[in-house]
């Protein structure tokens, strides 16, 4: 779990790739999908911020990728959908007096509490993505029988 402080002062707590529960995995997994084709025109969405690269380089590489992509209003609403599900399904409680935001509901939060909550989650990747997200069954090991 990660605390974040928000511009109102009120902390969020968000759960990390390896703890987010099976209807989060679900919803991000489908947004990740939707916004493949954004994803590989930008390689810096691909692969994030590297480790050599201060978060202002980060943002000039992504700023001058994005001005090279072929991207319309689609593929900015992918990108903030994948976001949004991020969200929705990392945070797992917060000090404001408010329920946490859903799917449904995240896009009618003020702008300053909204634009921090996606700032929180914006490393984002496939490879972060994909983390915690394998296929852990055991093929050889089947499901037990119910007995009915």
């Amino acid at each position: 779990m990660r605390d974040v402080v928000l511009p109102t002062g009120a902390t969020a707590t968000f759960r990390s790739s390896t703890e987010i529960l099976g209807r989060g995995k679900k919803v991000i997994i489908a947004a990740a999908l939707a916004s493949m084709g954004v994803l590989t025109q930008v390689p810096a969405l691909q692969g994030g911020k590297r480790e050599d690269e201060s978060p202002e380089e980060f943002v000039d590489r992504l700023g001058k990728e994005v001005a090279h992509a072929s991207l319309n209003p689609s593929n900015y609403e992918a990108i903030q959908a994948l976001k949004e599900a991020a969200v929705v399904a990392q945070l797992a409680s917060w000090t404001l007096p408010l329920p946490l935001p859903t799917l449904e509901t995240i896009g009618d939060l003020p702008g300053v509490l909204y634009d921090a909550l996606l700032a929180a989650v914006s490393e984002i990747t496939p490879e972060t993505i994909g983390q915690g997200f394998e296929d852990s069954s055991d093929p050889t090991s089947p499901t037990p029988d119910s007995g009915s």
